[in-house]
């Protein structure tokens, strides 16, 4: 009887070891900030493709990817597409709802030398935002987070690149319709700056990926 209560007393001092334990560690888990990005086309859409064959699918996957790496060890962050696969507006956009995250990165390639774009989802029209918003215009309902992220992001691209011009907006873009967090859609660099090597490719993705790591830790930091 003896060795009996003692167990059970050894046993309950486990248990007010582990369990606090254990929920400190849920709490970890549970309580993470949920990143997506979103590489933009894949599969067939290959987006636009540089004089050398570069093709902004395959770069803006690598720098999904490299940027989620960056991000891990503090936010929960998925990747819309992980490898060349097709999806569609509406596949992007169930993905980022269902998974209810807290901010959304389109990550897109642009033509134009010098110049970084940041929007966010906007549209002509002058309809108060409301809670009957139809599904397509659901970004406008955080409108001014989106606003304030693409303008945070714009700033801070142009603290390190200060030769560049980066230009933050609103624009009626389709990868941002239906989206129920804040959400904007980027195009770091000319898809004709990417060199054509693997290991230079890397070389230069690198800073693009650690300065939109920080963008984002940078925007949960201000609390939008």
């Amino acid at each position: 009887m003896t060795k009996e209560i003692f167990r059970l007393l050894f046993i309950a001092a486990l248990l007010t070891i582990i369990l606090p334990c254990m929920a400190d560690a849920l709490t970890i888990k549970t309580t993470q900030r949920i990143v997506i990005l979103d590489p933009g086309h894949g599969g067939k859409d290959t987006g636009i493709t540089s004089a050398t064959g570069i093709l902004e699918k395959q770069i803006v996957l690598k720098l999904a990817q490299m940027t989620a790496e960056l991000l891990n060890d503090r936010y929960h962050t998925l990747l819309s597409r992980t490898t060349d696969t097709s999806l569609s507006a509406t596949d992007r956009t169930a993905f980022a709802n269902r998974n209810k995250a807290d901010l959304f990165l389109s990550l897109h390639l642009h033509t134009q030398k010098n110049r970084s774009f940041f929007f966010y989802f906007g549209t002509p029209d002058p309809t108060p935002v409301n809670n009957s918003t139809e599904w397509k215009t659901q970004g406008l309902v955080h409108q001014h987070k989106s606003k304030q992220a693409a303008a945070l992001f714009a700033k801070i691209f142009q603290n390190l690149y200060e030769e560049t011009s980066h230009q933050s907006g609103p624009a009626p873009v389709i990868p941002l319709e239906g989206l129920q967090m804040p959400a904007i859609l980027t195009e770091p660099f000319a898809i004709s700056d990417i060199p054509g090597t693997a290991i230079e490719q890397q070389n230069f993705l690198t800073p693009y990926a650690q300065l939109l790591a920080r963008c984002i830790e940078t925007y949960f930091e201000n609390k939008f």
